[in-house]
């Protein structure tokens, strides 16, 4: 049985990736990077041990110095982040979520998923409370039903 222990999604405009923190079921870790192509609905992962993620790292890194020196074309530069959403957008999302918004409710305005607004919140650092319970630990609970009272 294995364990997420943390995940990361960058999302751009013909795939996506999960990159993932993996626990296996001895204790030992890994990370995985899952890429999803959008158009075909394709999968593809990788499994990396973390005694050579520092070697690949290197070598990702003196590709990309490579690859820097040649100028991108208009079409390889990004006006969006790796969520999909541009940056203001994902600051309106936020902006909502602070105010008392649920993620259901902001996966339907913005319409995207609940999972999509999660990961939003969660690169960008915001703890995730959306249970009544837990509102009602910080004090924002709204009761939308007033009850009278007996005279």
């Amino acid at each position: 049985m294995e364990k997420v222990l943390k995940t990361k999604l960058l999302e751009f405009d013909k795939s996506g990736f999960l990159i993932d923190i993996i626990k296996n079921r001895k204790g030992a870790k890994y990370i995985k990077i899952e890429q999803i192509i959008h158009d075909t609905k394709e999968r593809q992962s990788i499994r990396i041990n973390p005694a050579v993620l520092s070697d690949i790292i290197e070598v990702l890194n003196s590709y990309r110095k490579e690859i820097d020196n040649k100028p991108l074309k208009p079409y390889e530069k990004k006006s969006e982040t790796t969520t999909g959403f541009i940056a203001s957008e994902q600051n309106e999302i936020v902006k909502r979520y602070l105010k008392g918004v649920p993620i259901r409710d902001l996966g339907l305005q913005f319409s995207c998923s609940p999972k999509h607004i999660e990961q939003i919140l969660f690169n960008k650092n915001i703890e995730i409370v959306d249970t009544k319970e837990e509102l009602a630990k910080l004090g924002r609970v709204n009761n939308r039903f007033w009850k009278r009272r007996k005279r």
